[in-house]
């Protein structure tokens, strides 16, 4: 992993031009385009508490207020957000920049940096949006909202490392990613981001606790809706599995990274 960070650190201008030219092209060229990266979750959020406020609002147990319904939506739309785009960037990555991979000299570390920090970037405007919303309308900032930071880079775990697999694999097996697409739309409903986990019972509860998305979506939405401290022992399963999925993702680029070329 060490040479790799030498090689991001030499190259550095190459990625941060690239991911300056990728919100260039989405919010100059296209403005309507790139003003959707940012309304799509919040449209999402309005949808869901719209249709569902009224049924779902009186679950938030110890909870009231008009717009705690609206907070627990944004908070889970936040985590899945980050990592559903750093898992999509990254596991289309090489492909998209395939036709570069073949004719320009780079290493190859630099199209999943550059797609991670273009995931980063997109995640940073929706969440500015959301505290802005939160801290306006619903409660006031607490000193609890700086635990929002462990909970980012456990998911910023998560999401690179598993994409970063998706994204190996992807160049030797195309259906890879199909795949794990039609997987990721049923693991948003296995993720506590619509409902309270409440509203299941002691049972489902316990199965959905092997999410590894459950702690860190759960955490998000206690910081902002109640101003309390997240679970951090409930946050060492999803750590240790990013931990895991960042260093598996590494072995398996490092071992193709050099047959890339040929494949593509």
């Amino acid at each position: 992993m060490p040479i790799f960070l030498r090689q991001l650190y030499a190259y550095r201008s190459f990625v941060l031009q690239a991911v300056i030219n990728d919100f260039r092209f989405r919010f100059v060229r296209s403005k309507v385009a790139g003003l959707w990266v940012i309304a799509q979750p919040l449209v999402q959020v309005a949808i869901f508490a719209l249709i569902l406020s009224n049924v779902l609002g009186a679950k938030l147990a110890g909870v009231d207020g008009t717009f705690a319904y609206s907070v627990h939506l944004m908070a889970g739309m936040l985590i899945w957000t980050l990592f559903l785009d750093c898992v999509t960037r990254l596991a289309t990555c090489f492909v998209e920049h395939g036709n570069a991979i073949k004719k320009i000299a780079f290493p190859r570390i630099c199209p999943p940096a550059i797609a991670a920090c273009t995931a980063i970037a997109g995640f940073i405007l929706f969440l500015l949006i959301a505290l802005v919303f939160t801290f306006a309308i619903y409660r006031a900032p607490t000193w609890a909202s700086f635990h929002m930071v462990p909970i980012i880079a456990v998911t910023l775990m998560l999401g690179i490392g598993f994409g970063l697999v998706v994204g190996t694999l992807n160049v030797f097996m195309r259906d890879v990613w199909q795949v794990v697409n039609v997987i990721l739309q049923f693991a948003f409903w296995l993720t506590p981001v619509v409902y309270p986990a409440q509203v299941l019972s002691p049972t489902l509860q316990s199965i959905l606790v092997l999410n590894p998305l459950y702690a860190v979506v759960t955490g998000m939405q206690e910081i902002l809706i109640r101003g309390v401290t997240p679970d951090y022992l409930g946050l060492l399963y999803p750590a240790v599995l990013g931990a895991a999925l960042l260093v598996l993702g590494f072995i398996l680029f490092r071992r193709a990274a050099p047959d890339m070329a040929d494949v593509l």
